[in-house]
């Protein structure tokens, strides 16, 4: 079976556990305390420039907790070695995570773009509760508008 006949996935996971040994083993001999995972490096392999966008995808997927910016991500050497380890059901979690994802997500609503201005103080409250719930400064905005229309369109009587 050549590597064109394998799905992205199976292509990604061969070349990521590849990746993981190499760079841990360099890690451990320069004594480093980390791994960093670069989408460019892994895409210098031979023919591999074509699978960029899915690459990327599954990286972000895999690493999200670990991106330290675009296309890299920052991994513990412990964290790295445990991947390594359980590589067999990340990649499984890879393959059966992509079908449920586009039936669950209904579909996104065209958004427009505005922009206002805020207080310093007002704008770093929003960041902080985003970072504490894990979501972004955009969602805890819509939110809190939106929760401010329901509040105000309940109390004001309709003529």
């Amino acid at each position: 079976m050549g590597c064109m006949d394998r799905p992205s996935y199976e292509l990604f996971c061969t070349d990521l556990r590849e990746y993981l040994e190499r760079y841990i083993d360099v890690a451990r001999r320069y004594r480093r305390c980390c791994v960093a995972v670069l989408l460019r490096r892994m895409l210098r392999k031979e023919g591999r420039r074509r699978y960029h966008a899915p690459y990327a995808k599954y990286l972000k997927k895999l690493f999200s907790k670990y991106m330290f910016g675009r296309g890299v991500y920052i991994i513990p050497l412990e964290d790295a070695e445990n991947m390594l380890t359980n590589m067999n059901q990340m990649c499984e979690a890879l393959k059966n995570r992509k079908p449920a994802e586009h039936k669950q997500q209904p579909p996104k609503e065209k958004m427009v773009l505005i922009s206002f201005h805020l207080p310093k103080k007002m704008l770093e409250d929003t960041d902080k509760y985003a970072e504490t719930t894990g979501t972004t400064r955009s969602a805890v905005i819509r939110k809190a508008v939106e929760e401010m229309m329901k509040k105000y369109t309940q109390s004001t009587p309709q003529a």
